[in-house]
């Protein structure tokens, strides 16, 4: 074979190769969520975070796929059983999201001075273009229960029609495992937040 045809065979071949590689890559990519770990408070503002009284969680996303819809829910875990699940909100996307989804938790005082029995859970999912939000009132956990909130450890991957647990805040006992959702199923007490992804059509038939 004419070595300059061999060389321009194997320059095709090579290009047609990474060209392939490239689709691949980009191909996997579409219609999964790229979640990582965050912080509400950052920089200068992270001082103030123990003064004011909350405990907070966010993580940021980043997604490309069909889905028009980024959702969030919560789950109440105690002793090892799912005592309560409730959507929370959804933001309109158009198949791209680019943005953070955030919590907080607020104990409240009585004025006789005693502690509430419902805790302020607020959440938001905001972007460029704007956020949405919402409020709650989540019974809170035994008085005598020691409590921290546990955040998402490691950047995720997320496909659209699955769901991923983000951040989690325990009461009591619990055993510290890789995932979140693994840890709640062994707590006293646990509030469990996740993210998923879909359509207004699927929304419209939850109550949030």
């Amino acid at each position: 074979m004419n070595k300059k045809l061999y060389v321009l065979i194997m320059v095709v071949f090579i290009f047609m190769v990474g060209c392939t590689k490239i689709i691949d890559r980009d191909y996997s990519e579409f219609g999964t969520a790229t979640i990582t770990p965050s912080s509400l408070f950052q920089g200068d503002t992270k001082r103030l975070e123990p003064h004011l009284g909350l405990m907070t969680g966010c993580v940021k996303v980043k997604y490309k796929g069909n889905k028009k819809g980024i959702s969030c829910k919560y789950e109440i875990w105690e002793k090892g059983k799912l005592i309560n699940e409730s959507g929370i909100m959804m933001q309109v996307i158009d198949g791209k999201y680019d943005g953070e989804v955030s919590i907080s938790l607020k104990e409240r005082l009585l004025d006789n001075l005693e502690w509430a029995p419902t805790m302020v859970m607020r959440t938001a999912i905001m972007d460029k273009s704007g956020w949405t939000g919402s409020t709650k009132f989540i019974d809170r956990f035994d008085k005598s229960y020691s409590h921290g909130p546990v955040a998402l450890p490691k950047e995720i991957k997320l496909k659209d029609d699955e769901e991923a647990a983000v951040w989690a805040y325990f009461g009591g006992d619990y055993e510290h495992k890789n995932k979140i959702e693994d840890m709640a199923k062994t707590a006293d007490w646990a509030l469990v937040l996740k993210v998923f992804f879909e359509d207004p059509e699927e929304e419209k038939e939850k109550k949030y």
